[in-house]
């Protein structure tokens, strides 16, 4: 590796990728058929940020692939609706006035 290459880790949500992935691309497959190669992933990312990066600035490449197995932004959502909607009925209970505003 040359001094001006970018040492680069990429962290990939896998269930989000996953999913996303299945719904953007073929529906008609079973999710277990479309699985994603983290790997393959990475290097076709960087090989696209490579390849759409201005003269001059230097390459990157790939040193490490983390792969974490977070919940999809779905269940995030649905979390977030949950307390939000408790929040407001504590409200209610308490006479507490109820804010446009959700953090």
């Amino acid at each position: 590796m040359a001094a001006t290459e970018l040492r680069t880790t990429v962290v990939i949500d896998y269930q989000n990728v996953h999913l996303v992935g299945h719904a953007a691309f073929d529906e008609r497959l079973p999710k277990h058929e479309t699985l994603v190669d983290p790997a393959l992933y990475a290097g076709q990312l960087l090989a696209e940020r490579n390849r759409r990066q201005r003269p001059g600035h230097p390459p990157a490449v790939l040193q490490k692939v983390l792969v974490t197995a977070a919940s999809p932004l779905l269940s995030t959502t649905q979390r977030t609706t949950r307390a939000t909607r408790a929040r407001s009925r504590i409200g209610s209970a308490t006479g507490a006035s109820r804010s446009p505003c959700v953090p």
